[in-house]
């Protein structure tokens, strides 16, 4: 996109262009001369050199050559067309090359500090007010259908713009998405990301497949191939796309965002908007006991959704986190509290991710090893936090917990997860949550319960204790495999696309199971009434069959069975 003579209103026109983007440039009148030149280029190559060896990059007793001398020429980085990759082909890793290494190193510093230019320019768009108008207008008028007539009609327009407004909102109040800050050479319809997020939510396609069946749609509709700017070759917008799918995720995060401070929702409302069944309106809520819990967390965490440290450099500030998401501050905080807890050693050894010297060449690849999250028994998910540098820490399910109690301090919380007797010892031996410590009533899930001893199965099994009901606490598992179609692409995405897409998808499948609230409730109420029926018939066959425990020839009756389930119970309390 070429920028066209300023008129004297102060606007100014841009269309796009195939021509050349070089840039004009007013000489100064002294040139420096060559020896000025090659003493300016020596002292910026030794500062390289010494920066080089402070980081590590250079041995400092090697020998190095006199340093070669490049020609500078400003460099146009341009992010839409896949520029400036490193390929592990170009440089003989097994030579040395101290130049060469040096120039790679300065074009990485300067590649870095652009990036971090472009990072915090894309932070500061998503800030702006207009984009929470220009969305308002595509969403509620039908001006942007007439609009998208005229734009579809006609193969080429022109859209004006101005200094007042960045060239991004501008192009957003035209219907399209702009795949840079400053200057964009590409932008895609609204329509068209609307599509792909509609479809990369249901099935979780691939940017790239749907890239490509797209320009071959496209291709086949004109009489010319259509080529990358300046080449003879087909375009690259699989980087620009993802750009401009990435602001379309922040604008969706921001209007939710926008919409639930507008309402003004109370805490209560806001986890109630996840999942009205656990923490919607308890008017007319009969419990079966005070023990009850008032709701069901599922905890479990997952080493699949780990990101590869060498993807991206970024990092995200806090106010980038999605909602979903807890804050680092506050899991940072926790881990600091927390010291190593000596764990029971025959349940730990029984789960690979409690066990911290296991897989230590795969994680210390990654920046973060994985996802810890949290459930309700209606498997709606809660709330993430990232598992950074380490195995599935007990301070993970801790942080979480804190902030639940935090917005729900007079609440009874029950918690299955898989080492859930290691972390009420963790708890109470820790002295955490102490007004709360009688609210808390913990278990194991299920499918889990079995790796643990008889003694633990005891007192932590759902299945043979009271108010668990059948909740079996893997709702976490049923997600990891809805998720698992993003654990290839998510590993090498930058950090803050991985935080927003796994929002996204969470987001997308709490609203699924909300959606069939109905026929969800509906099936475990059959399933409750044949595991009902099922137990009445086999206590109906026991009720026959004579008891050899007594001498008067007595049947079995169920209170010989309550009475032998207590001593169990009894003993193996006593014996931990």
């Amino acid at each position: 996109m070429a920028r066209g003579r300023r008129n004297r209103d102060g606007a100014s026109n841009f269309s796009i262009s195939m021509g050349s983007s070089r840039r004009r440039t007013r000489t100064s009148r002294r040139q420096p001369s060559d020896d000025e030149n090659l003493a300016i280029q020596e002292a910026r190559i030794t500062r390289i050199i010494r920066l080089a060896e402070q980081h590590g990059m250079i041995p400092p007793s090697s020998r190095r050559p006199h340093p070669i001398l490049f020609s500078h020429h400003e460099e146009d980085f341009n992010f839409d067309n896949n520029q400036y990759r490193e390929s592990e082909n170009d440089i003989d890793q097994n030579s040395y090359h101290p130049a060469i290494n040096h120039a790679r190193y300065h074009r990485l510093q300067r590649y870095a500090m652009i990036r971090q230019k472009r990072s915090e320019e894309w932070k500061l768009l998503t800030q702006y007010p207009t984009i929470a108008a220009a969305l308002q207008v595509m969403l509620s008028t039908a001006q942007l259908t007439s609009l998208a007539y005229r734009v579809y009609r006609y193969h080429a327009f022109q859209i004006p713009f101005c200094q007042c407004t960045p060239h991004a909102i501008h192009l957003l109040h035209y219907g399209f998405i702009s795949s840079s800050v400053k200057l964009p050479r590409t932008a895609f319809s609204v329509p068209l990301i609307q599509l792909h997020y509609e479809l990369w939510q249901a099935a979780s396609i691939s940017t790239y497949g749907f890239l490509k069946g797209l320009n071959s749609f496209l291709d086949s509709r004109h009489k010319k191939l259509l080529l990358a700017q300046g080449s003879t070759k087909t375009r690259q917008l699989q980087v620009p796309f993802l750009h401009s799918t990435d602001l379309y995720f922040q604008i969706i995060i921001k209007k939710n965002k926008l919409l639930t401070e507008g309402l003004q929702y109370s805490t209560n409302q806001k986890w109630a908007a996840k999942c009205p069944r656990c923490f919607g309106p308890q008017k007319h809520e009969q419990k079966a006991n005070k023990q009850e819990p008032d709701f069901i967390l599922a905890m479990d965490g997952n080493f699949q959704q780990r990101h590869y440290a060498h993807a991206s450099k970024d990092t995200p500030l806090e106010d980038q986190y999605p909602p979903v998401f807890l804050p680092p501050s506050l899991v940072n905080t926790m881990a600091a509290e927390v010291e190593a807890t000596k764990a029971n050693a025959p349940c730990a050894e029984s789960h690979k991710a409690a066990d911290d010297s296991r897989d230590a060449t795969t994680w210390e690849k990654c920046d973060n090893n994985g996802l810890f999250a949290s459930a309700c028994r209606h498997d709606v998910p809660l709330l993430y936090t990232n598992i950074y540098k380490t195995s599935e820490k007990l301070y993970y399910p801790v942080s979480i917990l804190s902030q639940i109690f935090q917005d729900f301090p007079q609440s009874k919380i029950g918690i299955l997860y898989n080492i859930g007797c290691q972390l009420e010892t963790h708890i109470k031996k820790r002295e955490f949550f102490i007004n709360q410590q009688s609210s808390l009533l913990y278990g194991t899930s299920v499918f889990h319960a079995y790796a643990h001893q008889w003694s633990c199965q005891v007192k932590y099994n759902p299945r043979l204790n009271k108010w668990w009901g059948l909740s079996d606490g893997e709702g976490l598992e049923r997600l990891w495999a809805f998720m698992s179609s993003l654990v290839a692409p998510l590993r090498v995405s930058t950090r803050l696309h991985r935080l927003n897409a796994i929002h996204t998808r969470s987001e997308y499948y709490t609203n699924g199971l909300n959606q069939s609230a109905c026929e969800w409730l509906y099936s475990k109420l059959q399933g409750a009434q044949k595991v009902i029926h099922d137990a009445r018939k086999a206590l109906a066959k026991l009720h026959l069959l004579p008891n050899p425990y007594h001498n008067t020839g007595e049947t079995y009756t169920n209170a010989f069975f309550q009475h032998q389930w207590d001593e169990e119970q009894a003993y193996h309390l006593e014996t931990n």
